[in-house]
């Protein structure tokens, strides 16, 4: 067997070939699944939306950055690295 690391931006054909997802944010692991047993995916896929794995991150992505702001608004005096998992 072999291990590939692919941290991209890039998602165009790569829910093709790719077998597991490992999702970090602010340090720690969220997400650590073969991409067939992560719901999100799967109800995608059952939906037929188009490109669902790009989807799904961009939903993690988007739920980062909102988190990011609400962090912000609470407290605006904060550095950003001060916002744990949020810099």
């Amino acid at each position: 067997g072999v291990t590939i690391i692919y941290a991209t931006h890039i998602f165009d054909g790569l829910d093709q070939w790719a077998t597991d997802v490992v999702y970090l944010t602010g340090g720690q692991v969220k997400v650590n699944q073969k991409l067939n047993e992560v719901d999100e995916l799967i109800q995608l896929k059952a939906k037929n939306t188009p490109a669902p794995l790009f989807r799904m991150v961009e939903a993690w992505l988007r739920a980062e950055f909102e988190e990011r702001q609400r962090q912000r608004k609470l407290n605006p005096s904060a550095k950003t690295s001060d916002m744990e998992g949020y810099g």
